[in-house]
């Protein structure tokens, strides 16, 4: 009988703690580094008519990463993120009160049962209108381009200078 009122005791002290246990809810408010803070919010305020502000941030290597700003009517990645499930999991606020949806490219693999939804202005079925950044850290140095139909976690478009050749024309002789 004594084994009974501990086990009872036991039972009842771990359902109070799991009903008065903390629970985040997603999408969760980040603060960003400085650094990158003020190139977002250099970009949303240039362009802040937009509904819809995305982040998505790829690490290539120890030295490298890739973001992707975007700025729409829709999610860039609204057909992925119907097909997966993916809800974002972060979001910041910019210095005009813009929220700024982040990922990481994790939220295939995170359950999700937050219902967060996109605002959709209109019923558009393409990004026409939409801007895109890419903004390249490499190693605390960032260079920004502006780049339509980029896609996050794919490999940039490369940059490169055809070399200059000269013709030689050796019908002449």
């Amino acid at each position: 009988m004594k084994h009974k009122k501990y086990i009872y005791c036991l039972l009842t002290i771990i359902l109070i703690g799991s009903a008065c246990g903390h629970r985040t809810s997603y999408p969760q408010q980040i603060l960003l580094k400085n650094n990158i803070m003020e190139v977002i919010d250099s970009l949303v305020n240039k362009y802040d008519d937009y509904p819809l502000y995305e982040l998505y941030i790829d690490k290539i290597d120890p030295h490298n990463v890739i973001m992707i700003m975007y700025a729409g009517y829709k999610s860039l990645t609204e057909e992925e993120n119907n097909d997966y499930n993916q809800k974002p999991l972060f979001y910041t606020i910019t210095s005009n009160n813009k929220r700024v949806i982040i990922f990481s490219g994790i939220e295939r693999y995170i359950l999700s049962n937050n219902n967060y939804q996109y605002s959709k202005p209109n019923n558009s079925n393409d990004n026409f209108g939409s801007i895109s950044w890419t903004i390249r850290d490499s190693m605390g140095i960032f260079t920004i381009d502006s780049i339509y139909g980029v896609y996050p976690f794919f490999p940039l478009p490369l940059k490169f200078d055809v070399p200059k050749m000269e013709i030689i024309d050796d019908t002449t002789s």
